[in-house]
């Protein structure tokens, strides 16, 4: 596979795969051409499948234990894959794991638990960490 910074491909055929990111050319708002990397697809399906099952089996923990351990998992999740140019993935994932939480929450019991007003004012006060990017903007 030709993937070289003076004649680019800018098919979609023209991506490759490497420790979870997929790596492909793109057209910057200057003109220019550059490479992107993103979680790859197949990566970010078995992440969230993972989620899925854990959250359904430890959805009877006791709260505190199961909200810890939920921080570690998305902290582990954010520390490598959250990269320059891969937000939307990231954010994707932390949306998808929040929608998945209030389910499984829900199915505790036989009532409906948590409305998402309840849910954000319990992952506030358990202090779940969105995504945030790790470098910061250096001013002059």
């Amino acid at each position: 596979m030709r993937f070289s910074r003076y004649k680019p491909g800018m098919e979609k055929e023209k991506t490759f795969t490497f420790l979870g990111f997929e790596f492909f050319w793109f057209w910057t708002r200057s003109g220019k051409v550059a490479i992107k990397r993103r979680t790859a697809p197949k990566k970010a399906r078995a992440a969230l499948q993972r989620m899925k099952e854990w959250l359904k089996k430890a959805r009877n923990l006791p709260k505190e234990l199961f909200f810890r351990t939920l921080k570690q998992k998305l902290t582990g999740h954010y520390n490598y894959y959250y990269v320059r140019g891969n937000s939307r993935s990231v954010w994707s994932f932390y949306e998808k794991v929040i929608m998945l939480v209030r389910k499984w929450l829900n199915r505790r019991s036989q009532r409906r638990s948590y409305t998402w007003d309840k849910l954000k004012k319990l992952l506030a006060y358990m202090k779940v960490p969105k995504p945030k990017a790790k470098w910061e903007w250096k001013s002059a």
